[in-house]
């Protein structure tokens, strides 16, 4: 099953509660918009990437050993995921990981990196070094990133 069949692009504001014609206006010229963004190199970059990895690791054994498939659930949850990501952040690499999770990466330094994957059952786990701290933890996701794990990132990147 392709990506695409799973979740169509499903923006993260579909016009709001208005139901004037401005509003549902307004909310379709917006949609129209965001579709046409996630078609350039630079914006569809990380939505190709998130697609190319539950291909490559769809079935059992993906990783040549015992690793999990990817669910379509958890593919949902990480496009979710990708397309809350404040434009204020770089997008980060994306992988996967043996227990069938998504995974998003943010790297500075050897210092400063922050993982969080998600699962199908919509939890986010994460952990990262700032420095000399560290931070780890989880949280349930659902379908906004929360302003601690945004903290996070931005402590990652930051001069």
């Amino acid at each position: 099953m392709s990506p695409q069949t799973i979740l169509a692009w499903d923006p993260p504001f579909s016009g709001g509660f208005g139901i004037s014609s401005t509003a549902i206006s307004v909310g379709q010229n917006y949609n129209e918009g965001r579709k046409s963004q996630m078609e350039t190199v630079t914006y569809g970059y990380p939505f190709n990437q998130l697609s190319n990895v539950f291909n490559e690791c769809s079935s059992e054994g993906w990783d040549g050993y015992d690793a999990m498939l990817i669910q379509p659930e958890t593919y949902k949850n990480a496009l979710r995921f990708l397309q809350n990501i404040p434009s204020s952040l770089p997008f980060p690499e994306i992988g996967a990981e043996p227990d069938g999770h998504i995974t998003f990466e943010w790297y500075r330094n050897q210092r400063r990196i922050v993982s969080i994957s998600i699962s199908s059952e919509s939890d986010l786990y994460y952990a990262a070094l700032i420095g000399l701290k560290k931070r780890y933890g989880s949280e349930p996701f659902f379908g906004e990133i929360s302003s601690e794990i945004i903290n996070i990132i931005h402590k990652v990147i930051e001069e």
